[in-house]
C-alpha cells in the first residue's frame, strides 16, 4: 500500500495538491513579468518551475509526516539532491538547488544550524531513509505528474527531469560541499538570477 504524502496539515493538503497550486501562480507571474528572462537567465521559467517541483519533496520524510512541528529536520535539505536529475548544465542545476535549500533559511543560518551536511552526513543519510520510506508515492503518484504539469504550463514537455536507476544512493551522496562551494565563488556573478529564483519561489508558494 502507497502512502499519500502531505505538504500542509489542518487543513491537510497533499503534496502535489500544494505544488500545482504553486505552479499556478507561477504562470500568473510568467505572464504578467515576461521581462524577467530578459534580467535573468533566458530558461529562467524553466529553472522556477523545477524548483517549485522539487521544493517539497523532502516533507515525504516519514517523521515529517507523523509530526512536521517536532520532526527536527529541514524539509529542503531533502528536497535539494534531486535536482541532479535535471537535464541543464552545472550553473543552472545549482541556481536551482540553492533556491530549493534556501526557500525558508538564508544559506548562513543552514550552515551554522548544524543541519547541512557538509562534514558528517549520519543525519543526513538517516532522514533520507526515512524520505524514502515514502518513495512509492513519489515514484507512483508525484513524479508521473511532473511532465503534465509541463503541458499545462508550457504547452509542451520539457522532459527535464530523469530519474536514473540508482536515483536512491545519488540522493543520499550528494555533494552539499560542492554546492556551497560553487556559491562562495559564483554569487556576485550569479546574484541577479540566484535573488529572483529564490524571491519568486517564495512569492509563489506563500500565494498558493
Amino acid at each position: 500500500m502507497t502512502n499519500l504524502c502531505l505538504a500542509k496539515f489542518n487543513p491537510d493538503e497533499l503534496l502535489e495538491c500544494h505544488v500545482y497550486a504553486t505552479l499556478n501562480v507561477m504562470r500568473s507571474l510568467k505572464d504578467n513579468f515576461f521581462w524577467v528572462p530578459e534580467l535573468t537567465n533566458e530558461n529562467f521559467w524553466e529553472l522556477l518551475f523545477y524548483a517549485i517541483v522539487l521544493h517539497d519533496i523532502g516533507k515525504c520524510a516519514t517523521g515529517f509526516q507523523k509530526d512536521p512541528k517536532n520532526w527536527g529536520y529541514r524539509h529542503e535539505v531533502l528536497s535539494t539532491p534531486f535536482v541532479e536529475f535535471l537535464d541543464y548544465g552545472e550553473d543552472e542545476k545549482n541556481m536551482i538547488a540553492l533556491a530549493i535549500l534556501t526557500h525558508h533559511k538564508y544559506i548562513d543560518e543552514l550552515k551554522n544550524s548544524q543541519m547541512l551536511p557538509r562534514l558528517y552526513y549520519g543525519v543526513y543519510k538517516h532522514k533520507i531513509k526515512e524520505l524514502l520510506e515514502n518513495k512509492g508515492y513519489l515514484i507512483n503518484f508525484y513524479f508521473p505528474r511532473i511532465e503534465d504539469w509541463e503541458l499545462r504550463i508550457f504547452r509542451k514537455k520539457l522532459k527535464k527531469f530523469n530519474l536514473p536507476k540508482n536515483w536512491e544512493e545519488k540522493i543520499g551522496n550528494y555533494n552539499f560541499n560542492e554546492l556551497l562551494d560553487w556559491y562562495d565563488e559564483n554569487v556576485r556573478e550569479k546574484k541577479t538570477e540566484l535573488i529572483f529564483l529564490k524571491g519568486l519561489l517564495n512569492a509563489c508558494d506563500h500565494l498558493a
